[in-house]
């Protein structure tokens, strides 16, 4: 019994010295932004920043809408084409930063350099569906990226973004200055700043919460603040001191920098509220609909639990599988032996 003893002896040490992998617990597969119509608030500029990741073989090209491809938010505006018109916008952004993009978009003139198939041109419907993809080395089949995806139905007021070919998403944020609200799903952590300018602009900032209550179907619940007369800290103290009166189980505090909290650090210029969606919190949605001329930032992303867990690569598991495949080998014969021998 010692020869087997030595066998499990060694793989655990394989196990101990294999290469630890880069999961990414705290990314996501599916990230959205949702719409409402802006009427009233004024009108403004609104971008999105997306950032996609490989884990072990490090992060993508980030993904920008602003300065080319920002979107304009008129006043009023209804919320489904402000969803077409964004979408549109990150796929053309995803183009310019060197991904090859294809697929169905609204709109195509099919022009040369266009990321829509020219085949389909004509989308009375107004589907999207592209596929944006980057070569890299080291990756399946040497690509990896995202789709862009936004239903055909006229009144679809969303849009989301589909890591694929083993990519994660790490973090889609937006900013806008028009007043108009987006609500965004939350992944394992969320960013939000009210950025008052300069001239400073005050007023009241209304947010919502898409939220399971018990074992009911989703609820929403609301709040506001209002900035007037306010530090910056102040201000996202009280967003932070709302959401705990909520009771939704969620990590809460006001970050002086967005430091580890979240990855669009340039966008975030002072305080803001960082949300933890710990285990078991069934919070959906985080809506922002702030003041036109106050600049709203919010981001979802997977930082808080991004780490190395230690796990077998293909050479770990190889000779793994060898050393259980010896060991019971060398059992089988060592049993035949001792009833041979009785």
């Amino acid at each position: 019994m010692r020869k087997a003893n030595k066998f499990w002896i060694l793989a655990a040490a394989i196990l101990l010295v294999a290469p630890a992998h880069t999961v990414l617990a705290g990314s996501s597969a599916e990230a959205s932004k949702h719409f409402f119509d802006n009427s009233g608030g004024g009108g403004g500029q609104m971008n999105f920043r997306l950032k996609i990741t490989t884990g072990q073989k490090g992060d993508l090209k980030d993904v920008s809408t602003s300065p080319g491809h920002t979107v304009t938010v008129g006043d009023p505006e209804a919320a489904a084409p402000l969803a077409i018109d964004s979408s549109i916008n990150l796929c053309e952004a995803a183009r310019d930063a060197g991904y090859q993009c294809d697929g169905v978009l609204p709109y195509c003139d099919g022009s040369v350099g266009d990321c829509c198939d020219t085949a389909n041109n004509q989308n009375p419907n107004n589907l999207m569906d592209v596929s944006c993809q980057t070569s890299a080395s080291g990756l399946p089949q040497g690509k990896a990226g995202f789709e862009i995806y936004r239903n055909a139905a006229p009144n679809n007021t969303a849009f989301q973004v589909f890591a694929s070919a083993g990519a994660q998403i790490k973090a889609l944020d937006h900013n806008t200055t028009a007043g108009n609200r987006v609500d965004t799903d939350l992944n394992s952590r969320f960013c939000v700043r009210i950025d008052r300018g300069s001239p400073q602009v005050d007023g009241t900032v209304n947010f919502y919460v898409r939220h399971f209550h018990g074992n009911g179907p989703p609820v929403n619940s609301t709040f506001s603040v209002d900035t007037t007369g306010k530090s910056d800290t102040a201000i996202h103290q009280e967003v932070v001191d709302n959401l705990t009166g909520l009771g939704l189980g969620l990590g809460l505090g006001v970050a002086a920098n967005p430091g580890m909290n979240c990855e669009f650090t340039e966008t975030f210029n002072g305080p803001l509220a960082a949300i933890w969606r710990l285990p078991g919190a069934g919070v959906l949605e985080f809506g922002v609909d702030g003041v036109q001329g106050q600049n709203i930032v919010a981001e979802t992303n997977g930082v808080a639990q991004a780490g190395s867990i230690p796990t077998l690569n293909e050479w770990g598991l190889l000779l793994l599988v060898l050393l259980l495949g010896a060991s019971a080998v060398w059992m089988l014969y060592h049993r035949r032996k001792l009833g041979g021998e009785a």
